[in-house]
């Protein structure tokens, strides 16, 4: 009898397996559609005539001093026509935010945020200012959480 009984667990638990296993592969599967969709969403910034073209994934923050803007990508540097605040609205306030009077960053290229500073991707330091740290705290946590980067406890 004890053998029928741990025949007919084998089922089940194999079912309930092979249910957690496509549940995840299926959000997996879908995660990674969306992620890939925003990697190909583009911002266009305009300067001396020439237009260029940037998929979202390739910035990794927006900088303004003396009243001129640039665009920090994988590539470079690439000015830009218009101020900080104006190229501020383009983005979307779910990866990009400002940490400061003169940095927008993106949240996908942050690697390490320590005390007062942010270390990107690309190893350069941005400062967060004391006005805007919690508010930046509270929102790349909520990023962490939503792409499930974080641990919730």
């Amino acid at each position: 009898m004890k053998k029928q009984g741990r025949l007919q667990e084998k089922p089940d638990c194999i079912e309930e397996q092979f249910k957690e296993t496509f549940e995840k592969g299926f959000y997996n599967a879908l995660s990674n559609m969306v992620n890939s969709n925003e990697k190909c969403r583009q911002y266009v910034a305009q300067f001396n005539g020439q237009i260029h073209r940037l998929y979202l994934s390739e910035i990794y923050y927006l900088e303004s001093y003396q009243r001129k803007t640039s665009v920090v990508t994988s590539y470079g540097k690439i000015r830009v026509m218009s101020r900080l605040d104006e190229e501020e609205q383009h983005l979307p306030s779910s990866e990009f935010i400002r940490v400061n009077r003169h940095n927008i960053i993106n949240m996908e290229h942050i690697k390490t945020v320590y005390h007062d500073n942010i270390i990107m991707e690309n190893g350069e330091i941005v400062y967060i200012s004391r006005t805007k740290k919690k508010a930046f705290l509270e929102v790349y946590m909520e990023y962490l959480k939503e792409r499930g980067l974080i641990l919730q406890i």
